[in-house]
């Protein structure tokens, strides 16, 4: 289909060029705050990803290991 709609196209190329931006931005941050900012960090996201799909953001389980979070 992207390739019969040139519009298409340029806008999938866009998004993913967006993407991979924002995710390598994402990863030069992390690689500049000490452990403790990270953990917050990843909680504000998880908050921030609960909201959005209706959930409650302020209260939730983490059920994840130490690795885990790490990763």
């Amino acid at each position: 289909m992207c390739r019969e709609t040139d519009a298409l196209q340029k806008r999938l190329h866009r998004m993913m060029s967006h993407a991979v931006n924002r995710e390598a931005s994402h990863v030069v941050r992390l690689g500049m705050l000490r452990a403790d900012e990270r953990v917050a960090l990843l909680l504000l996201d998880i908050s921030s990803r609960l909201s959005r799909r209706g959930y409650a953001s302020s209260e939730f389980t983490l059920r994840m290991t130490r690795d885990d979070m790490g990763s």
